[in-house]
């Protein structure tokens, strides 16, 4: 039986494991390999992005059973992984995702913090949460969704710690603002700001 093959593409002889498969080839494999078939893909894509999109939204609709199939499949084999992209997700609407760790390695970065509460949650057998040490929403501060303000906590200790403390919080910011009377006080004097 044959292991190596050349890639119609760059010309190179490849290990057989270099190449999808391909039932209705003789060998079972394309002729491209997998790195010249996701280059010429990715420039097709690119060349005809609104076809594309209209083909992927087509199929969205036409196979929407089988699309929430996948995802569910997807979801239940990644926890962690599913657990980082709903919280991106999550702090995309409000604003708390700088565009650059939306990408590359800073975005792997916030996906391992997720991974090792997933980790955790199956060698201690207890729930792990992946928190934000400054919150995203608070009435004092607004934190980021980045790797330096994110760790892995027992999940009682993050909802015990909840959004209302941060290292370096002042006395004046324990609780929330509205359980100060300074608070109280600005905001029913608010109507009389020009700002």
């Amino acid at each position: 039986m044959q292991t190596i093959k050349a890639c119609s593409c760059c010309r190179t002889f490849k290990s057989f494991d270099e190449f999808y498969k391909e039932q209705a080839r003789p060998d079972g494999r394309m002729s491209q390999c997998i790195a010249c078939n996701k280059a010429s893909r990715h420039l097709y894509r690119e060349a005809n992005r609104e076809k594309e999109r209209v083909r992927n939204r087509d199929y969205g609709r036409r196979k929407a059973h089988v699309v929430r199939a996948r995802v569910k499949r997807w979801r239940k084999e990644n926890p962690g992984k599913a657990r980082a992209i709903g919280r991106m997700r999550e702090t995309q609407k409000i604003n708390a995702c700088p565009p650059w760790a939306r990408k590359g390695p800073v975005r792997k970065e916030i996906q391992a913090h997720y991974l090792h509460a997933e980790w955790l949650e199956k060698i201690i057998e207890t729930p792990f949460h992946v928190d934000h040490i400054v919150p995203l929403q608070n009435d004092f501060v607004c934190g980021l969704h980045v790797p330096a303000n994110l760790m892995v906590l027992e999940a009682s200790q993050n909802i015990e710690k909840n959004a209302y403390w941060w290292p370096g919080q002042l006395d004046c910011q324990r609780g929330q603002g509205r359980s100060h009377a300074w608070w109280r006080e600005m905001k029913a004097n608010e109507h009389l700001c020009d700002w």
